[in-house]
């Protein structure tokens, strides 16, 4: 066992050093950790279940990293008990960036691709999703399935694409037809979306650690969105958002496929400014009259869209929003985000718990997001627990509220 272990640590030693220069930069950033404990106070992973397996941010950053040759084996499954939700970044007094230590670990253990569970599951899963163009094991032609019930349309040439993303095209339907019925509404003709030939973004991979896999898929999918000659990208997916926006240039060293990246919400209330889109007074009979918005992870923290969503649906009449006690910047993490759920479904589910029962407190009607990943993992929550709560996400709601007229 020690010589099996001692021949592990020498493979991390030798992929640490590929990474030399940004290894260096995490064991620095690492130093300003004054042991507060403010990260463990706003974990959503260390409340769901009471530190039991699982040590903590503090642990994942300062002391795996500090101490990587002796820890790294003993620690497999606790670098992927993370949804890099950042909070713990947003409220450490010593700057320690644990999101980015965490990521970085995953990258050595995807360069190690060790014989343990979980990171033997996530090299396996890298290798489906750069074969598939999906996270989820699923045939790509299935990814257009969704157009079918609403008599839909893929391809084509267009001036917007929808980039409508893995998690709503195989998981959520109702989300990729609610975003494309609205785009529609307000675009026709000069709207397309790519359908059963969408691939993914390649933020999935970089989530898990695989970033050659996630450059091979973020080619293949600028590549495909290319052929609309679209020059407008609008996606309801914060992680498809962020990853053509940022992470393709900054991270993968692939050209983005525009300048013009919007996540829905930022378009919508753009055209809300303008005047060119009116909401119709909300019966009660097609949507929820209160409604409690969550911030998701992504598109907050991680892009700082916190006021585009509410201004959406206060603007619809009819409609209550309320609000969580931590909310923008402070906002809990729904516990699907950072590839977590993929991972550790009850985990993230039993995070999630927390918020519905918080929603339901309040007397909302229905959970509202911005995010695929955060109305999937609380949909799946609501039905595993028997909630009496819906799940919806704007877009959806937004399909429902649009007006011809003023």
């Amino acid at each position: 066992m020690e010589e099996k272990l001692a021949n592990i640590n020498m493979s991390i030693a030798r992929n640490a050093e590929k990474h030399y220069e940004l290894y260096r930069k995490m064991q620095e950033n690492i130093d300003g950790c004054i042991k507060c404990n403010l990260c463990l106070s706003v974990c959503p992973v260390f409340k769901a279940t009471g530190g039991s397996g699982y040590a903590g941010p503090r642990h994942l950053s300062a002391e795996l990293l500090r101490h990587l040759l002796e820890f790294a084996p003993l620690v497999y499954d606790s670098s992927y008990l993370c949804t890099v939700c950042r909070h713990c970044e947003f409220v450490c007094p010593g700057n320690v960036n644990t999101p980015v230590a965490v990521l970085f670990l995953r990258r050595l253990l995807d360069s190690l691709k060790p014989p343990y569970k979980p990171a033997k599951d996530v090299s396996k899963g890298l290798e489906t999703l750069v074969k598939l163009g999906n996270p989820y094991n699923t045939p790509p032609e299935l990814k257009g399935e969704w157009l079918e019930e609403i008599d839909g349309k893929e391809g084509g040439k267009a001036k917007v694409l929808g980039w409508v993303g893995c998690t709503s095209s195989i998981r959520l339907p109702e989300l990729a037809q609610g975003f494309y019925e609205s785009m529609k509404k307000i675009l026709g003709e000069d709207f397309t979306v790519l359908g059963s030939r969408e691939w993914c973004c390649g933020k999935p991979a970089f989530l898990l650690g695989g970033i050659e896999a996630a450059r091979i898929l973020a080619e293949e999918s600028n590549k495909r969105i290319a052929e609309t000659g679209a020059n407008i990208i609008v996606t309801p997916c914060p992680a498809c958002y962020s990853a053509f926006k940022y992470e393709q240039r900054e991270i993968y060293g692939v050209n983005p496929p525009s300048e013009n990246i919007l996540h829905f919400t930022e378009y919508i209330h753009d055209l809300m400014d303008k005047g060119r889109i009116y909401f119709k007074e909300n019966s009660g009979n097609e949507l929820p009259r209160k409604i409690i918005y969550h911030d998701p992870c992504e598109l907050g923290r991680g892009v700082g869209i916190y006021d585009e969503p509410r201004d959406i649906l206060s603007a619809i009449p009819g409609i209550e929003v309320l609000e969580f006690d931590d909310v923008r910047q402070d906002s809990v993490c729904c516990g699907g985000g950072g590839g977590m759920w993929g991972i550790y479904p009850e985990i993230s589910m039993s995070v999630a718990r927390l918020k519905v029962k918080e929603a339901l407190r309040k007397g909302a009607e229905a959970v509202v997001s911005a995010c695929p990943a955060c109305m999937l993992n609380f949909k799946y929550t609501v039905l595993t627990y028997d909630l009496p709560v819906k799940v919806l996400d704007i877009s959806q709601i937004v399909a429902k509220a649009l007006s011809e007229k003023k």
